[in-house]
């Protein structure tokens, strides 16, 4: 009998409080009380509950209700226009119409004018490209002609130069052929008078029939004289002939065309 009597002690709630509260919200909607919503509650003025939709295709033919009669059903509370009369409203409608016309002509004419003013700068545009391109193409065309002037120069220098070594050189060996022979014969006239001077076989000809003392006197002194002559020319002669390996001066002219 004590088992039996457990379940009369308990309380009659076994599960939680928070428990309760969140299953009892599961699968129920909001209560909104005693608010009733009725479908013409919902609705604009002058709407009409059996209008049907259209099929989608811009078709379907829809009544549109009349401005006075719309701005009528309107709360009281919502300020609407004065109803305007059916013979002002015309004067209205050219009026909007006349100020609606007249803005679309100055937003066309700033369209155009803009698009002019677009149209002219990109024709200002190419005409200044097109003219630099024949500025950058005159100049490298010039750069050009003035390069194959100076290469044309520089080879006419060249060849001018050459000839001009050719003759330098032409008429330096001709010089020093000739300069070399009078060094050759100085260096004979001194190298006989000193071996006539300082050999003792001279004397054989003081034993001669035909020695005449005189005679010997005076070829001796024109030998010494033609002996201090070639001494004196030997040093010129040498100078002249040294001057021929020097370099070949250039002609202004080629000098002016290598730079």
């Amino acid at each position: 009998m004590g088992s039996d009597s457990e379940p009369d002690d308990q309380s009659p709630v076994a599960a939680p409080a928070v428990a309760t509260e969140l299953n009892s919200w599961k699968g129920r909607d909001i209560d909104l009380g005693d608010i009733e919503f009725l479908v013409d509650d919902s609705m604009l003025p002058g709407w009409d509950p059996d209008l049907a939709y259209g099929d989608g295709r811009g078709t379907s033919k829809v009544p549109i209700l009349d401005f006075d009669d719309f701005f009528a059903g309107l709360p009281s509370g919502f300020a609407a226009p004065p109803p305007t009369n059916k013979t002002v409203r015309p004067t209205v409608v050219a009026e909007g119409s006349l100020i609606i016309n007249g803005g679309l002509s100055l937003l066309g004419s700033a369209i155009e004018a803009s698009h002019r003013e677009a149209m002219v700068y990109h024709f200002k545009e190419e005409k200044a490209e097109r003219e630099l391109a024949r500025m950058q193409g005159e100049m490298l065309e010039r750069d050009a002609q003035l390069a194959r002037d100076h290469a044309r120069a520089v080879r006419k220098a060249e060849h001018k130069g050459k000839r001009e070594i050719i003759e330098v050189m032409k008429t330096r060996a001709s010089q020093f052929q000739t300069e070399y022979g009078n060094l050759k014969n100085a260096f004979t006239l001194v190298g006989d008078f000193r071996k006539c001077r300082g050999s003792v076989g001279s004397l054989w000809k003081t034993q001669a029939d035909d020695y005449v003392f005189e005679k010997e006197m005076m070829l001796m002194e024109g030998g010494m004289k033609e002996h201090a002559h070639a001494e004196a020319l030997i040093p010129l002669i040498a100078r002249k002939i040294q001057g021929f390996w020097d370099p070949i001066p250039f002609s202004p002219d080629r000098d002016r065309v290598s730079r």
